[in-house]
């Protein structure tokens, strides 16, 4: 019988797609950090409007809260303009339906009996952890993650002049 293994490495072909290292931060949150890799910014990153902060209708209560709660301060960073808004919206409601599947979860318990008489893990759980998934890929674009925030620096000088828009030349200093 042959052996079996990985196959050799074909020279000619070209290497896969989507190898191109980590996403690119926002230039905002990059300045927070105080730009740690001391590569130029991009000074022609598109400057959006503010974010209009009135909580989208179509959220429920603990959507609305989660937006209530993070909306202004985000704003205030400059992590959360105009555009941002509809992916704003996603983590919200994200978080709603994880509180959702977790007090389901709890009531109902993590197994359930299927119709064929199995023990089987239930459905919530997955729904669970799929917006779990969906609440951290968001979080970590906004910047709420430890690991996203961990080298980011104070963005309010003591005068209240917020350092992220003077650097991005949003307000002038002094």
């Amino acid at each position: 019988m042959p052996k079996r293994g990985p196959k050799p490495k074909d020279p000619n072909k070209p290497p896969p797609r989507n190898t191109r290292g980590p996403r690119p931060e926002p230039t905002a949150l990059k300045v927070l950090k105080g730009n740690p890799g001391k590569r130029a910014l991009n000074e022609h990153e598109p400057m959006p409007r503010d974010a209009n902060l009135v909580i989208p209708e179509e959220l429920d209560e603990v959507g609305a809260l989660t937006w209530r709660e993070m909306s202004g301060e985000l704003s205030r960073l400059g992590l959360l303009k105009g555009v941002d808004v509809i992916a704003f919206r996603s983590y919200c409601e994200a978080v709603s339906q994880w509180v959702w599947a977790t007090k389901e979860i709890r009531k109902r318990g993590l197994l359930h009996k299927r119709k064929d008489g199995v023990i089987a893990i239930s459905p919530l759980v997955k729904l669970q952890r799929h917006a779990d998934e969906t609440m951290r890929r968001y979080a970590h674009e906004f910047g709420l993650t430890p690991s996203a925030r961990s080298g980011i620096r104070g963005a309010i000088d003591d005068d209240g002049t917020g350092r992220v828009q003077v650097l991005l030349g949003l307000k002038k200093n002094g």
